[in-house]
């Protein structure tokens, strides 16, 4: 059976843009002019499924918040609509970039709120004489899981692999991944998926 998740896009942010099936761009310009295809991520259970299974949470963390889901429900509700509108947002940031065009204000002044927030739950520690930012993450508290996800994707967009950052060549797929090939030749989310269909497209193109 078929992973419902992929985690193959060397970047947690951008795993978490890629937890749809696609996306489908409309007739109107620009790269913010488009449609989700299968949300994977029905509701707040999917959600610390998915950052279970990216590793961000571990098994007893992932309990306590299904826990906190079932007996508070709106709240978690909540959580788990603000996690689509931030995986949106983190979306039409890298897309406006890859294809060359400046990100809307609003999204960025959006990832940069959660980031505020996500600064204020880390700790300096030094370890093996090096100091490192850590995030003090509360298995009780489900924004946490944001806010690893708000870090990620800010790290990256001002890291120097922004430029590595890469859509899918699929039909309407719209994923996202870092190219870490040595040759920066990488084209496609996934050879078994995107990549095998394009092989077989052009060999029926060329035997026609």
């Amino acid at each position: 059976m078929a992973e419902k998740y992929e985690y193959i896009a060397n970047n947690l942010s951008l795993d978490f843009v890629n937890s749809v099936s696609g996306r489908k761009g409309l007739n109107g310009e620009g790269p913010l002019d488009y449609k989700v295809l299968n949300d994977k991520l029905e509701d707040y259970s999917d959600l610390v499924d998915w950052a279970h299974k990216a590793g961000i949470i571990d098994d007893t963390a992932a309990e306590k918040l299904n826990r906190l889901g079932r007996k508070d429900q709106k709240a978690s509700q909540k959580v788990y609509k603000k996690a689509l509108v931030i995986r949106e947002a983190v979306y039409r940031i890298f897309i406006s970039l890859v294809k060359g065009e400046e990100p809307d204000s609003k999204d960025v002044a959006l990832l940069n709120r959660e980031c505020i927030a996500a600064r204020e739950h880390q700790e300096l520690h030094f370890d093996s004489g090096h100091f490192r930012w850590d995030l003090e993450i509360q298995s009780e508290e489900p924004e946490g899981i944001i806010r690893q996800i708000a870090l990620s994707a800010a790290e990256l967009l001002t890291s120097g692999s922004l430029h590595r950052v890469k859509e899918c060549s699929g039909d309407n797929c719209g994923w996202l991944f870092l190219d870490t090939s040595k040759n920066g030749s990488r084209q496609w989310c996934s050879m078994k998926d995107c990549g095998n269909l394009a092989k077989v497209r052009k060999f029926r193109e060329k035997n026609h």
